[in-house]
């Protein structure tokens, strides 16, 4: 049996690193420990090349993945405030 064509990545990136912050942001700066986008596209590529299904790159991305999964209840209200106080 032939593989499709037709191949499907789901990525869940995180926060990455903006361009802005490597430039002007101190090294020790939340920005500075974020991933950079070279690297997400690198592994974007690899997953690509693998055919992956899904990639969810960094250990903290993964933990948070499985912690959601595995204790949603507890893990979005603290994602969501989480989010809210980054966006305010």
């Amino acid at each position: 049996v032939a593989e499709p064509a037709l191949h499907v990545l789901t990525v869940f990136p995180g926060l990455t690193r903006p361009a802005h912050a490597r430039r002007y942001g101190p090294d020790n700066s939340r920005e500075a420990r974020r991933m950079p986008p070279e690297k997400l596209a690198e592994l974007i590529y690899r997953a690509v090349q693998r055919r992956q299904k899904v990639l969810i790159p960094g250990w903290r991305n993964r933990l948070v993945a499985l912690l959601g999964s595995l204790l949603p209840g507890l893990v979005e209200p603290v994602m969501r405030r989480s989010l809210y106080e980054r966006l305010t």
